[in-house]
C-alpha cells in the first residue's frame, strides 16, 4: 500500500538516519566484540561505505522524484 505524504522532504529528514542507524548496529558490534581480530579499518570503512550509499541513494531520489 502506497499513499502519498504531503512533506517528503521533512519525511526523508526523518526517514533516512531512522534507517541508516539500524544498518550500523552490527557493524558497531563487530567492533565491540572484536569477533575479527585487526578488523577494525575494514568495519570504519563498511559503516563509511553505509553513509555514503544512504546520501547519494537521496541525491539520486531527489533527482528523480524531488521531495516537494
Amino acid at each position: 500500500m502506497v499513499r502519498p505524504v504531503r512533506r517528503s522532504a521533512r519525511a526523508l529528514r526523518v526517514l533516512v538516519p531512522a534507517l541508516l542507524l539500524p544498518s550500523l548496529v552490527p557493524d558497531v558490534e563487530l567492533l565491540l566484540t572484536g569477533l575479527i581480530p585487526g578488523s577494525t579499518p575494514l568495519v570504519g570503512a563498511l559503516m563509511l561505505m553505509h553513509s555514503v550509499v544512504a546520501r547519494v541513494a537521496v541525491a539520486v531520489g531527489s533527482r528523480i522524484a524531488p521531495a516537494r
